[in-house]
């Protein structure tokens, strides 16, 4: 009978072992998972940024026919009738025409 009590005795440091073994891996699996999700999301960010940059350009587009017509037609107008207002200008006095572009990648 002492041999079967020895034997379930040194059972149980051995599935301790083995239990901490396996938490231990465990726990070094999750930091590495944590990591790479890491790692990741700043790739993804850093490339998502890059992607913005390039793509959302912002163009002035100052065409001085457009400007001329609208100069004309805004001041025949604005003598008609009050209150009309004038189109927008920039610091110079030039009326310009802004477009933005926005590329949404998937």
């Amino acid at each position: 009978m002492q041999r079967q009590s020895v034997g379930k005795i040194l059972n149980y440091p051995d599935s301790n072992f083995r239990l901490q073994q396996s938490c231990s891996k465990l726990a070094a699996s999750l930091t590495r998972q944590e990591c790479k999700l890491e790692t990741s999301y700043c790739k993804r960010r850093s490339q998502h940024a890059s992607n913005l940059q390039q793509a959302c350009c912002v163009k002035l587009i100052a065409n001085c026919s457009k400007n001329r017509v609208c100069r004309r037609t805004s001041v025949a107008l604005a003598t008609q009738t009050a209150g009309l207002r004038l189109p927008k200008t920039d610091y110079a006095g030039i009326s310009c025409i802004y477009t933005f572009y926005f590329k949404l990648s998937s």
